[in-house]
């Protein structure tokens, strides 16, 4: 005999959800989902990574690394300028008293130039004197032989004043023709002399302590 077991066929087409189990939470929990969290909660909450902060001091040190070059070379910019400023003045100073030098040794060497004979000039004054003492002695006793003899210790004078000085006459009379002591005014032909031999002196010549100071003008033999 078969027993048919009731079957709800309802209950099986609907089953019903078993109760979730209750959690209890307790109401600091939920005042602390339900408030915002503090500035310094908030940074406590954060993971920290020291390597990676940056702080405001690392930042003033970075802005000063940067600034510091920059500072150092306006620095040294500032100096330089200051020493080309000062190298310039000087520069100018030592031009404008280049300049005063070189106008006070123009003048200087001008006035020497003037007075640079005065003495040589007071040296003839003498002669100068001794010249009018023969003349006005000629005049008052009209005798020629006095005024001969006057002169010609005259000249005697003026040769000796001159050799003290370093004027000597060029011996020409007798001499070879030298371009560098004579010079050629006539050329006159003879057969009695050697070619380019002097005859005779038209205007004397003399040298400066060696150096020609006035050539002697000479008549020169010159063979046919």
């Amino acid at each position: 005999m078969t027993r048919h077991t009731k079957h709800d066929n309802h209950k099986d087409n609907h089953d019903e959800p078993e109760p979730a189990a209750s959690v209890e939470i307790s109401p600091e929990a939920i005042k602390s989902n339900d408030e915002p969290l503090s500035i310094e909660e908030e940074a406590a909450e954060e993971p920290r990574n020291d390597k990676n902060m940056v702080t405001s001091e690392d930042v003033n040190q970075s802005t000063d690394d940067r600034l510091s070059p920059n500072a150092d070379l306006n620095n040294k910019i500032t100096e330089l300028q200051k020493q080309v400023d000062t190298e310039h003045d000087l520069y100018m100073r030592a031009i404008a008293e280049y300049q005063n030098f070189r106008r006070r040794n123009e003048e200087q060497k001008k006035e020497a130039i003037s007075f640079a004979n005065s003495e040589l000039l007071r040296s003839l004054l003498p002669i100068l004197d001794n010249f009018e003492r023969a003349i006005a002695s000629a005049e008052k006793n009209q005798a020629f032989e006095a005024l001969s003899n006057g002169v010609t210790l005259i000249m005697r004078q003026m040769q000796d004043f001159l050799s003290k000085n370093g004027v000597e006459p060029i011996e020409s009379v007798g001499e070879i023709f030298d371009p560098n002591l004579h010079e050629a005014i006539i050329r006159v032909e003879d057969e009695e002399h050697d070619e380019n031999t002097i005859l005779d002196e038209i205007q004397k010549g003399y040298t400066l302590k060696g150096r020609v100071l006035r050539p002697a003008q000479v008549r020169v033999a010159v063979k046919e």
